[in-house]
């Protein structure tokens, strides 16, 4: 993340979710409100927004981290622990970033030069069933899982940026407390799978080479541009 005057910090936060706080406490908005939605069922309920106002990270007046929990996909999650507080002192206590996956699937490890180091991971036996995912349509996990539900993955992310020696025995307690916390940000997903009958319904898939060799979107909405809004459907 760039910070004020082309600086760095290691500072993590939620980009689809904090960005709409930042706008909004922008405008003069408040977002501590909870908000209603109603999913694909028809089933209305009351969530709580999941977003931190980061516009005085961004510009320099407060470089601290600006949240303590983070879900990256459905199945991991991010935790800041303790939480510096605005004169960076954390009260004695180590800081660490913990790292915790509840399902994937065995992946190459890359030095600091982006080299490219095969796994060993070891593989389980299987995997349980994926999670709830907005428009996903394949598997999470394809070959050789090494993290599930029973055998956590977890992480000291600034001791350990690759990821490589899973701490999950040894902190049976904060595996406990990360994985109630994914499956309450879980709760918040408003589509879940879609069946093929509802992708193709309404999304048609881009040609293979529509974004010319790079990663992008693989669903469009029927009759739209490749530039009108889209859906992540596949990784």
């Amino acid at each position: 993340m760039l910070m004020h005057s082309c600086t760095c910090a290691n500072t993590l936060l939620n980009l689809p979710h904090d960005r709409y706080a930042t706008f909004l406490t922008l405008a003069g908005a408040v977002v501590s409100d909870p908000v209603v939605v109603t999913n694909i069922h028809g089933e209305t309920f009351t969530a709580d927004i999941d977003a931190v106002d980061v516009w005085p990270m961004l510009t320099g007046t407060n470089t601290t981290q600006p949240r303590r929990l983070t879900p990256t996909t459905e199945a991991s999650i991010f935790d800041v622990a303790p939480p510096p507080t605005a004169d960076g002192a954390t009260d004695g206590q180590e800081t660490k970033w913990w790292k915790l996956v509840n399902l994937a699937g065995q992946s190459q490890y890359y030095e600091p030069n982006q080299q490219a180091i095969k796994a060993n991971d070891t593989c389980l036996a299987k995997c349980q069933k994926d999670p709830p995912q907005a428009g996903r349509t394949d598997a999470l996990v394809n070959g050789c899982p090494v993290c599930n539900l029973t055998s956590p993955c977890l992480y000291d992310i600034l001791n350990d940026p690759g990821e490589r020696h899973n701490l999950a025995p040894q902190y049976p307690d904060v595996v406990h407390r990360l994985t109630a916390e994914l499956n309450k940000s879980l709760a918040w997903y408003i589509t879940p799978h879609m069946t093929p009958e509802e992708l193709n319904k309404t999304y048609e898939k881009f040609p293979a080479k529509h974004w010319g060799g790079y990663l992008g979107p693989c669903y469009k909405r029927k009759g739209a541009s490749s530039t009108s809004t889209t859906v992540q459907v596949e990784v």
